[in-house]
């Protein structure tokens, strides 16, 4: 349990979903870690319950708006003024406006609201991280930038048009920036899920009742390419901690899509001929 021993990490969007069971696993293997959200009472709950109660200084939580530059600014900097550094910067923040829709039926509000905490937020962390990264390299160091896009950037129709035009904006950034980030050592890569059930289904409100999640479940292990399990949020926190330690030192530019095959598989046909 020590894959990111030593390291220190930023999660944004870090206080539910896929960034939580980031924040969890990151922890458990060894680093020191931010929580990053606007969600306060269950980033501090997280990182209390993450502290055992104890003095525990591993685990920090602190508010950030994404979509604000001045609080990304002063995250990045609180962080390494407690700890030292900035090993790992995984932009996770992300909203959804819920199933796809009509272009017709989207709104110029919600275009700019998910652009501002989507892609603005990304870009932004992305520029404070790399603020303090390159200097580390200098000193021999590097680090590993992170974000969470969708697999929406492989098959069309997974999500909306402005979450579309958000996470493809955000494997753009990424590929950019890696070619920019790699003279310093820095590497830049995103981890893409396919559906998840997590707090953020359903057009951004929570998923509150089980039957509610068991319902969410059902309809994603139906369209799903690879039977007999449905995609967590651990699975996804899995990936971003393969992409975020030492065992991809040479991975960068990459957007991992954890789908399931999901999006290199047309179905159509098989269906069609009722083939299983």
């Amino acid at each position: 349990m020590s894959r990111l021993q030593d390291k220190v990490a930023i999660v944004t969007g870090g206080a539910r979903g896929i960034g939580a069971a980031a924040v969890e696993l990151f922890h458990q293997e060894g680093a020191k870690v931010v929580i990053a959200d606007i969600q306060d009472a269950l980033g501090q709950a997280l990182a209390d319950r993450l502290r055992g109660g104890g003095t525990d200084d591993s685990i920090t939580y602190i508010h950030c708006d994404v979509s604000k530059e001045d609080d990304v600014a002063r995250l990045v900097d609180a962080t390494v003024a407690r700890y030292g550094k900035l090993d790992v910067m995984y932009c996770n923040a992300g909203i959804s406006d819920g199933r796809p829709g009509s272009i017709l039926d989207a709104t110029r509000e919600q275009l700019d609201r998910m652009i501002g905490v989507n892609l603005v937020g990304a870009f932004l962390g992305a520029k404070h991280a790399a603020r303090v990264m390159i200097p580390m390299k200098r000193g021999g160091g590097g680090g590993s930038v992170l974000f969470t896009a969708s697999a929406c950037t492989a098959i069309g129709g997974l999500g909306s048009h402005c979450y579309a035009m958000t996470k493809y904006g955000i494997v753009g950034l990424a590929r950019n920036l890696a070619s920019e980030l790699g003279r310093h050592g820095v590497r830049v890569n995103c981890v893409s899920p396919s559906g998840v059930v997590t707090t953020g289904v359903g057009g951004g409100g929570r998923v509150k009742s089980e039957a509610e999640v068991a319902e969410v479940e059902a309809f994603f292990s139906e369209v799903g390419n690879l039977k007999g399990r449905n995609l967590t949020v651990d699975d996804v926190a899995r990936a971003a901690l393969f992409l975020a330690s030492d065992e991809a030192r040479y991975v960068s530019g990459v957007n991992l899509l954890v789908d399931g095959g999901f999006s290199t598989v047309n179905p159509s046909m098989l269906n069609a001929m009722q083939i299983g």
